[in-house]
């Protein structure tokens, strides 16, 4: 039913980083929109005539900035549902 549609977890995640990076770090959003889209960062790179280093440390920018602003509205609410993007440091995103 339309009603349901988008209501999976990770689809509205997805979403929302995208509507943020649209408004927030429009350099962001092509990469937002090829990673999600399951893009590897070589292919990205030469798409943009860019190097794939240059290519994961904007995405890795673009992440922390995504997760610093979401975790200070987390923060300041008190949402204990957003705790997972305190721990990253033992991930990387740009690896993909």
């Amino acid at each position: 039913s339309a009603r349901w549609r988008g209501t999976d977890p990770a689809e509205r995640l997805a979403f929302t980083a995208l509507q943020f990076f649209a408004r927030e770090r429009s350099a962001c959003e092509p990469l937002a929109r090829a990673f999600l889209a399951g893009y590897g960062w070589a292919q990205v790179a030469e798409s943009m005539g860019l190097a794939v280093t240059a290519i994961r440390q904007q995405w890795s920018r673009c992440v922390a900035h995504l997760r610093r602003t979401l975790m200070g509205g987390a923060v300041a609410s008190g949402d204990a549902a957003w705790t997972w993007l305190g721990r990253h440091e033992d991930r990387d995103d740009a690896q993909h």
